[in-house]
């Protein structure tokens, strides 16, 4: 399917984050699926959510929602942007679903990396 280790850097990203930015005892929901002719990752979390003005420049490098010297999680704003180039180069697509007080959905979807069916060899030869 793709590069097994940079595929587990995206998903141990998504999970840390989510956890990082949820309240402590929230669930982060993670859910494994095809979705249109690929494989999908998405997990969701009860974070404070993201404004929707900034989800632009979320997977830029060093953005970060909070960066006051006085935010709760500490970070780079890194993660994403890592996360994003990953995806990039497995031909995929990573975004992010928010609500502002409703949590975020992080997802990614990698193209079907199954080889199509070939049709059986023709073993006749023409005289």
């Amino acid at each position: 399917m793709g590069d097994e280790t940079r595929l587990a850097q995206v998903i141990d990203n998504l999970i840390s984050n989510a956890t990082k930015f949820s309240p402590e005892g929230e669930e982060v929901t993670i859910s494994v699926g095809s979705i249109d002719g690929g494989i999908g990752v998405r997990d969701k979390d009860k974070a404070p959510g993201i404004p929707e003005d900034f989800r632009k420049q979320l997977f830029d490098r060093f953005t970060q929602v909070d960066s006051s010297t006085t935010k709760k999680a500490p970070g780079t704003g890194l993660g994403p942007a890592i996360c994003k180039h990953i995806i990039d180069g497995h031909n995929g697509i990573i975004d992010v679903e928010s609500e502002e007080g409703n949590g975020s959905a992080f997802y990614f979807v990698l193209p079907d990396a199954a080889p199509p069916p070939q049709p059986p060899a023709n073993d006749t030869k023409a005289a």
